[in-house]
């Protein structure tokens, strides 16, 4: 029997405390900062998305104007992710250097994948770079909550 259908068998029969779901087995804490973390994510890739597609359309290569609007955003990121995010009070020498560390993972990751797939291959670099925002978004939460923002309580 698929886990699923377990969950859902377990739920119809009224178990309490039968926890089912892809975020059943993390803590309130992991849930609240991947929302948390989705939400500021998503409008500031949408902001990102429209400043690099505008310098873009304005004639800089996908490369610069990528270059230019990743550096923006993580600065902006820095200061919502802490505080909003993670809640964290990791002192700024020890989580700023962490957090650009992460961000140059990700820029170099953003970078490649889009000279890969839009300059070597062909597609759409208004299309790579929206799929790319995804795949470095997911890879820097995790490097977030466990590298740069980790939880105190040890969760």
């Amino acid at each position: 029997m698929e886990l699923g259908v377990f969950c859902v068998v377990l739920a119809r029969i009224n178990l309490e405390g039968v926890k089912c779901g892809p975020m059943a087995g993390l803590s309130h804490l992991w849930k609240r900062s991947f929302l948390r973390y989705t939400l500021t994510g998503t409008a500031m890739s949408l902001a990102m998305y429209g400043g690099y597609a505008l310098l873009e359309t304005s004639g800089l290569s996908p490369q610069w104007a990528i270059s230019i609007v990743y550096p923006l955003a993580v600065i902006a990121s820095y200061v919502i992710n802490r505080r909003f995010t993670f809640g964290s009070n990791r002192a700024h020498t020890k989580a700023s250097w962490r957090f650009i560390l992460a961000h140059s993972t990700g820029y170099v990751l953003n970078v490649s994948l889009l000279t890969v797939f839009a300059t070597l291959f062909g597609f759409p670099h208004l299309i790579v770079e929206a799929i790319v925002i995804v795949v470095v978004g997911l890879s820097l939460y995790a490097l977030m909550r466990f590298f740069v923002f980790p939880s105190e309580s040890g969760e």
